[in-house]
């Protein structure tokens, strides 16, 4: 049977809707591409540069950037920001909170995001270093 949801909609709403990362698992000895796709919720057009974005990481790698959104953002539609440069060659678990902020947001429990993403030391196949004596009786 068909329903109808209310959804209050404010002129002024920004939302993180997609995280690209890196592979689950992996050495990264190099910079990595990190990306967020934010959205405008709203009925208003999003002004380039007016939406903060930030990155951050602690844990294993310690990482904190903030860029701007750099086109205008219609209503519906997204943005994909990039983080080329995120440095994180320790090993260990880090833990990312992604972030937008935008002046008079009406709407904030859709401004935030949060993930893990895991450094290794090396990678690769373990191998046996002994083998047990198999005799035949």
């Amino acid at each position: 049977r068909p329903a109808i949801q209310l959804i209050h909609t404010f002129p002024t709403d920004v939302s993180i809707v997609a995280i690209g990362t890196p592979a689950a698992v992996s050495c990264y000895d190099a910079p990595q591409l990190f990306q967020l796709e934010i959205a405008n919720e709203g009925t208003s057009n999003i002004a380039a540069g007016s939406v903060a974005v930030r990155l951050a990481s602690t844990g294993a790698n310690i990482y904190s950037t903030t860029l701007n959104n750099t086109t205008i953002i219609t209503p519906g539609s997204t943005e994909v920001v990039d983080f080329p440069a995120v440095n994180i060659p320790n090993a260990g678990a880090n833990d990312f909170e992604a972030s937008v902020t935008l002046a008079g947001d009406g709407t904030t429990y859709n401004d935030s995001a949060f993930f893990t993403s895991s450094t290794a030391s090396t990678l690769g196949t373990p191998i046996a270093t002994a083998y047990p004596i198999i005799e035949d009786a």
